[in-house]
């Protein structure tokens, strides 16, 4: 028996977000004219990482919290951008030993999908899907959904037709060095997940001058972020 708990789309604004740039009138997050939320993401270190949660039950009639919650941060340096997460958990389980797996079926999985956008009002057809179960095993995937409605290339590669998968080693080692770090408690477990700029097309990433606070790109990035448990261990 397994229930979704779910973050509703995020629209993540960067490019070196301080607390002024917050409060100005030309706040990117007051673009939108949806319900999409908002969230600020400042550099690691420089300003209190932004935080997100609760968590809510994906086919609930209403907007139903999570009974086991997920909440996490999100900060952002010259390597790339950093998502951490804790999701509380009665049953911790994950059959996976590979990267690759396909951790999203019959596993507890946290799972983020990161496209950046040229336009905070863009819903883009390609985006990253990148999946971290207990075990640590990671599957990561650069998905194409036809229903978005811009197209632009995210990847550092190619895009066409069709989701592809990442190519990787061990449990979670990926290009550039993105990987997840996993650490499991009595009732809990927690993600450090790193999303190197590298993996994105040159537009989106910095410029060489490696200030983290100016160097930034000006673009925004769509990073919904899913919870998938069983809520009672497997039974073989």
């Amino acid at each position: 028996m397994r229930s979704l708990s779910w973050l509703p789309f995020l629209t993540v604004a960067l490019s070196g977000v301080t607390s002024s740039d917050i409060a100005s009138d030309n706040d990117a997050c007051s673009v939108r004219t949806d319900d999409v939320p908002c969230l600020h993401i400042a550099a690691c270190g420089v300003e209190p990482a932004a935080t997100f949660g609760p968590f809510f039950i994906s086919d609930a009639t209403l907007d139903e919290p999570a009974v086991q919650q997920t909440h996490g941060t999100i900060c952002y340096d010259s390597a790339g951008i950093h998502v951490a997460e804790v999701a509380t958990e009665a049953h911790i389980f994950s059959p996976y030993t590979q990267c690759n797996d396909e951790v999203f079926v019959a596993s507890d999985v946290l799972e983020v999908f990161i496209a950046p956008v040229l336009s905070v009002t863009d819903n883009p057809e390609y985006y990253y899907e990148l999946d971290a179960s207990p075990s640590g095993a990671m599957w990561g995937g650069l998905s194409d959904n036809p229903r978005g409605n811009v197209s632009t290339c995210i990847s550092e590669a190619a895009c066409g037709e069709g989701s592809i998968t990442l190519n990787c080693t061990g449990l979670a080692s990926f290009a550039h060095n993105m990987t997840v770090a996993v650490k499991n408690e009595t009732r809990s477990w927690s993600t450090q997940l790193f999303i190197p700029w590298g993996i994105f097309d040159a537009r989106f990433q910095p410029s060489a001058s490696g200030d983290q606070s100016t160097s930034l790109p000006s673009s925004s990035f769509f990073l919904p972020i899913g919870s998938r448990r069983h809520t009672k261990p497997l039974t073989v």
